[in-house]
């Protein structure tokens, strides 16, 4: 992880207006962007290195994270990590 946007249920949620669903993290963070460290071994669009967004249920707050390959797209080159995790609710 190397950035994440913050929105609207992230602000509720920080202010206690606003409960994840049981089964998401406690943690904020829904649009997120990084560089990926590793991949499992059904992954085949991306490698270790890529520079990747993603958006997820809660939990992007954290340093590292787990994705499904199928909420995870390549950053384009033109744009810099945290305009990716800005962008990655518009996925």
């Amino acid at each position: 992880m190397k950035a994440s946007g913050v929105n609207r249920p992230d602000i509720l949620q920080r202010k206690g207006l606003y409960a994840p669903p049981e089964d998401a993290s406690k943690l904020p963070g829904l649009e997120v962007a990084g560089i990926i460290t590793e991949v499992g071994k059904n992954v085949s669009s991306f490698e270790a290195g890529d520079r990747v967004m993603s958006i997820m249920k809660y939990g992007g707050y954290k340093t590292e994270i787990v994705v499904p390959e199928k909420n995870t797209y390549h950053v384009p080159n033109q744009m810099n990590i945290i305009e990716a995790a800005e962008q990655s609710e518009r996925l």
